[in-house]
């Protein structure tokens, strides 16, 4: 990963905006973000052409490795890590992910699915750009297992992030491996990025996890994925065509 110091003054140097913007932009979202830490040292990311999707003002994609190229559907975000010298496309991922023209080892999607009114099928049309031994990193606020959980989150970091207005989504670590498994991937881990690799926090991340922070699953194509027959028949998901893995 390269060093806040580094990736300040790359920010400063080729920041298209104003100084002030350019100041508050650096500080709102080019804090260090422990999943962009975690995928790096525990998968190699910052040595992988990854795909961040929803990659907002380049702050994960400034890290990842040589190839790597981003979609966000705000124009504004996309000119940014332009003059950043990113490869980003504009692309609102709710009608459909663009032919990039390749495929990626690595995909990584962060605080996007609970916003995503279709997330099942954005999960579905990964495959078409996600290498068959690629990886797919998502990486969600997630909400507590019980309301006393939820009020002493609050109180103590001061928001409960799956909350927030935008969201139209809300998971458990539990419902998130489900719902990428349905839709045709093998879900390898379940991690909470803040204990994961921490040696005395790493000793209670499974009781962080389930405490609903967020959650981060790391998942592979399943190679013999196919749609249920039952729900083919059933439901008739046109909706999917051209996203659904074939053999």
């Amino acid at each position: 990963m390269r060093s806040p110091e580094e990736v300040a003054r790359l920010v400063r140097a080729r920041s298209p905006w104003p100084r002030d913007e350019t100041e508050r932009v650096l500080r709102d979202f080019f804090v260090p973000a422990r999943a962009v830490r975690f995928v790096c040292e525990a998968h190699g990311l910052d040595r992988t052409a990854v795909l961040d999707i929803g990659c907002s003002h380049g702050q994960h994609l400034v890290h990842f490795g040589h190839g790597s190229a981003g979609l966000d559907a705000v124009e504004r975000n996309v000119e940014f890590c332009r003059a950043l010298g990113f490869d980003v496309t504009l692309a609102n991922v709710e009608d459909g992910l663009p032919d990039l023209g390749r495929r990626f080892e690595a995909i990584f999607a962060s605080n996007l699915l609970e916003h995503l009114v279709a997330p099942h099928l954005f999960l579905l049309r990964l495959h078409a750009l996600l290498a068959p031994s690629g990886r797919a990193f998502i990486h969600i606020p997630t909400m507590p297992p019980l309301p006393i959980v939820d009020r002493l989150l609050k109180r103590a970091i001061g928001h409960n992030g799956y909350l927030a207005s935008e969201h139209i989504n809300a998971f458990t670590p539990r419902t998130l491996a489900f719902t990428v498994e349905r839709a045709g991937f093998v879900v390898e881990d379940v991690v909470f990025v803040g204990a994961r690799g921490r040696r005395l926090l790493g000793l209670g991340e499974p009781i962080f996890r389930e405490l609903g922070i967020t959650a981060m699953v790391v998942a592979r194509p399943s190679p013999g994925f196919q749609y249920p027959e039952k729900r083919v028949e059933a439901f008739e998901p046109r909706f999917a065509a051209g996203a659904l893995p074939t053999r």
